[in-house]
C-alpha cells in the first residue's frame, strides 16, 4: 500500500492568496473586477475618457483639441461636485445617443455634456441645482446669449 503524501493525494492544494494573485479571476466586463483592482480615482479616470470617447463618436466630423474638452468635463464634475453615479448616466446617456445614429442636436459637445450632465443629476437627485447655479458653475453669466438659448432650449423640452 502507498502512503498518502500532498502530493499524490487527491485534496486540493491551497495557496497563500495575496492581492495580486487572487483566486478568482474576474473580466472587465463583471462590477467585481473594478471593486477588487481599482480605487476611486482610477475609475472616476476611466469614466471621464469614457464620456471623452463617447463625445468623439458623436461628433466625428468635428476637429477639436482633446486636452481642452477633457479640461472643461473635469472643471465641470469639479465646480458641481458631481457624483461617479451622475457621470455614470450622463456616459449612459451619450451611449444611447451614439446606438440611436440621430445627429446631435447642439454644435458643441461641451453644451451637449453639460446638458446632459443637467439632465442626469437631476435623474439622480431631485433636490438639485437651479438653472443660474449651473450657469455660475460654468461661468457664463445669465445676460449672456449663450446662457438665454440654453434656458430657452431646456424649457422648450419640458
Amino acid at each position: 500500500m502507498s502512503t498518502m503524501t500532498p502530493e499524490n493525494s487527491v485534496s486540493p492544494q491551497y495557496k497563500e492568496e495575496t492581492p495580486s494573485t487572487p483566486s478568482e479571476h474576474h473580466y472587465p466586463n463583471q462590477l467585481k473586477y473594478y471593486n477588487d483592482h481599482l480605487n476611486k480615482s482610477q475609475f472616476n479616470l476611466i469614466l471621464i475618457n469614457c464620456a471623452l470617447n463617447l463625445l468623439k463618436l458623436i461628433y466625428p466630423e468635428q476637429q477639436w483639441e482633446e486636452h481642452k474638452l477633457r479640461f472643461f468635463i473635469i472643471e465641470v464634475l469639479r465646480r458641481s461636485k458631481t457624483s461617479i453615479q451622475t457621470l455614470q448616466i450622463c456616459c449612459y446617456y451619450m451611449f444611447r445617443i451614439v446606438n440611436s445614429g440621430v445627429p446631435a442636436t447642439p454644435s458643441c459637445p461641451k453644451k451637449l455634456f453639460l446638458g446632459l450632465i443637467i439632465l442626469s443629476s437631476k435623474f439622480n437627485q431631485d433636490h438639485n441645482y437651479s438653472f443660474k447655479s449651473w450657469l455660475k458653475i460654468c461661468g457664463c453669466k445669465t445676460e449672456d446669449d449663450s446662457s438665454l438659448n440654453l434656458k430657452k432650449t431646456s424649457t422648450n423640452r419640458s
